[in-house]
């Protein structure tokens, strides 16, 4: 079994996200500012992503956009920190810097029962924890991974190369991607490497915070084990692994 390490200090996480999707119980429109008053002050500004300024009929007709957020806060504490709000969907993520999975949990806790307490659903339809893990300068299939992809009986070259499945444990799904010519934009600079990205989710869900909480921590333990799985000894060692 693999050992799973504390933290890495290489730590190659560059987005994490924690969404809760639901079907409100208010009017669309009055989603956002039903959240907002609850959780105004635990942020700065409010900024429309370019989704908010598309006619209703559009977006409702669209299934990719139905669960799309609408509008974009930055914490006040840590600007890392961002809670994105749209009429169906709350997403809280920490990008591009990740200060670990405590400090992440805590901040997501504090701000679910504040979004519970505004009443705008008794339903919720999908839960998922996502983390997206970047190697710069890196194809991580060039002996990194404990995976080898044949074709005709022969492992392939592994040129631009995408690796896309999904594994079932219990009531949680997790669909894994791995990519080797990836471009991720970060504050320094648009950088090219490696992606391993895994999205664990379940649904439904009950409405409670303890049991969305408990559902959570299940999501981070599923998603954090596939990962530390997929990886051989010599390149988890070059992350500079604490157990």
């Amino acid at each position: 079994m693999t050992q799973i390490p504390k933290k890495l200090n290489k730590c190659p996480l560059v987005d994490v996200i924690f969404e809760i999707r639901f079907n409100p119980i208010v009017p669309q429109e009055v989603v956002f500012p039903m959240i907002y008053n609850q959780i105004s002050n635990d942020f700065g500004k409010i900024e429309s992503l370019p989704i908010s300024q598309m006619p209703a009929q559009i977006r409702d007709n669209d299934p990719n956009l139905e669960f799309a957020p609408h509008f974009r806060l930055r914490n006040k504490q840590n600007v890392n920190h961002i809670l994105q709000i749209g009429p169906k969907v709350v997403v809280w993520s920490s990008s591009p810097v990740y200060t670990g999975w405590e400090n992440f949990r805590a901040y997501t806790a504090l701000l679910l029962s504040k979004v519970i307490r505004s009443n705008v659903f008794n339903s919720i339809i999908r839960i998922g924890f996502r983390a997206t893990n970047f190697f710069e300068g890196t194809n991580i299939f060039e002996n990194k991974l404990k995976a080898e992809i044949m074709l005709g009986g022969d492992e392939i070259e592994y040129r631009q190369t995408m690796l896309r499945t999904e594994i079932v444990k219990g009531e949680f799904h997790s669909t894994v991607q791995i990519l080797n010519d990836a471009q991720v934009n970060l504050p320094s600079a648009n950088k090219t490497g490696s992606l391993i990205d895994i999205d664990t989710f379940c649904m439904p869900v009950e409405s409670s915070t303890d049991d969305i909480e408990s559902k959570l921590d299940r999501a981070h333990d599923i998603e954090k084990k596939i990962f530390f799985s997929l990886l051989k000894e010599e390149f988890l060692n070059i992350l500079d692994p604490i157990y």
